[in-house]
């Protein structure tokens, strides 16, 4: 795709998003994480109900008259997005692609952590990680990393978890919000997933089609299974394919409930702005 016409489709989804993170989210994503800790803030003067314990001994002797600390939470935090770029993110059955849905997501996140004055990184894999962007504040950063997803050309099918997973915990030292956007097929690294969850604020967004739910009475071709093998199905087959993916299904809630690992399921025809939402309010609950 040339430059140009690659920076036109990021500007207009930087448009596009940008009015939803401001009309949809307002302080949600603020609220939804945890700063790293707290900072001072000023110093004041004591009045009834501050905690005592807060009382700056030096200025109450210096002035003599009792001086509190104030401290406010720190809110810059890093956002790492985690970026499945195989060939199976291009699948879409009706409505917009994976990578579609992908893309559009990573852009109001990035918007709203911009807003916030996070900092932004991102990781791109398939069967190994393809590329890594510096976590770095400001506009320049979301926009490369945007770019890059689009222009991507998805050509392999298989994907490393382990792999992605061990590069993250390598290079991201300090805790960070990790969102790990996948379509998750094949999926069987917990123990893996489960140390990235206890060093970082993970959150995994996992993009399903509905066609992969509800596999149509009359169907005829190629699908990828859901250990990533490639086998045709004809009419007759749904029986078993339903079969496969329900047993799947079933494993993969099991796991992410007992690692305790925040999934959000995500359909390409769904109102992703909604689940968004409602996942956001569910951690600010989860915080008080």
């Amino acid at each position: 795709m040339e430059i140009a016409k690659l920076m036109s489709k990021v500007h207009k989804l930087q448009i596009k998003t940008s009015r939803l993170v401001d009309e949809v989210f307002g302080g949600a994503y603020h609220s939804a994480f945890k700063g790293k800790g707290l900072e001072f803030a000023e110093l004041k003067k004591y009045e009834h109900g501050d905690d005592y314990r807060a009382i700056d001994w030096k200025a109450t002797a210096k002035f003599n008259s009792p001086f509190v600390k104030k401290f406010e939470e720190e809110r810059e935090l890093t956002i790492l997005f985690v970026l499945d770029i195989s060939r199976s993110m291009d699948f879409g059955s009706k409505y917009s692609s994976k990578k579609e849905i992908v893309t559009e997501l990573s852009a109001i996140l990035q918007f709203s952590a911009l807003k916030n004055k996070d900092k932004l990184g991102a990781v791109f894999f398939d069967n190994n990680v393809k590329k890594y962007v510096k976590p770095a504040k400001g506009l320049k950063n979301s926009l490369v990393i945007l770019r890059d997803y689009i222009a991507n050309s998805n050509l392999v099918f298989e994907k490393d978890y382990n792999e992605v997973i061990e590069h993250i915990l390598k290079v991201q030292k300090r805790k960070a919000v990790v969102f790990f956007i996948s379509d998750f097929l094949g999926f069987e690294s917990w123990h893996k997933l489960s140390l990235l969850n206890k060093k970082h604020d993970l959150i995994c967004l996992r993009i399903k089609d509905i066609i992969e739910e509800e596999c149509p009475e009359f169907f005829f071709g190629d699908v990828q299974s859901f250990n990533g093998d490639i086998y045709s199905v004809a009419h007759g087959d749904r029986a078993m394919y339903m079969n496969e993916y329900n047993s799947s299904e079933g494993k993969f809630n099991s796991n992410y409930k007992k690692y305790g690992i925040d999934f959000v399921d995500i359909f390409t025809h769904d109102d992703y702005i909604k689940k968004l939402r409602l996942f956001f309010k569910n951690r600010m609950l989860r915080r008080k």
